[in-house]
């Protein structure tokens, strides 16, 4: 019991301390570490899963993916993880848990969005606006620091719960009209 108590206040820690780009760390490595960490407090229902892996897919226009190539050594929900390139296409979304999307046109992104949740994929995204665009959750920059939006919104269209000790640290975001 200890040890839990001492491993969800590691990995808070995380959460719990704004990091700043001006601290030398890459921010591309950091935007990594919270998307490991947002995963790690999310639960899918158990009949979402589809093998023994856990499917990040990654849009093959995100700046993230040589940085999100680390994951595939981590294990997430007794899973290793497996990154899948997705393009302009929603076939391969079906086996994904999270999607990570960049820049998109909004044509583009609704199809993604649209496919996501109702198949219980976790949105995930970098650019401004995005939350309120229905991603999940999004990654911003404040006062030259990484914080995060969520979308609570689109997350309650889903199956995913989401700890709420990560909420209290998100910025609720609401769709645009």
């Amino acid at each position: 019991m200890i040890t839990k108590i001492f491993l969800l206040f590691i990995t808070s820690s995380l959460f719990l301390t704004p990091l700043s780009m001006a601290d030398g760390a890459n921010v591309k490595d950091i935007k990594v570490a919270y998307i490991y960490n947002f995963i790690r407090y999310i639960n899918w229902p158990d009949s979402h899963y589809h093998d023994d892996l856990f499917h990040i897919c990654v849009h093959e226009k995100s700046d993230l993916i040589t940085n999100l190539e680390v994951l595939e050594k981590k294990s997430v929900k007794s899973k290793p993880i497996k990154l899948i390139l997705i393009s302009n296409k929603t076939e391969k979304l079906a086996r994904c848990e999270v999607l990570v999307l960049p820049k998109l046109n909004q044509q583009e992104l609704k199809m993604y969005t649209d496919y996501a949740a109702p198949s219980n994929i976790l949105t995930i995204s970098d650019t401004q606006g995005y939350a309120k665009l229905n991603v999940m959750i999004n990654l911003i920059v404040l006062n030259n620091k990484i914080k995060f939006e969520v979308n609570l919104h689109e997350v309650d269209t889903t199956q995913l719960t989401i700890s709420s000790s990560l909420l209290k640290l998100a910025k609720i975001v609401k769709n645009e009209e």
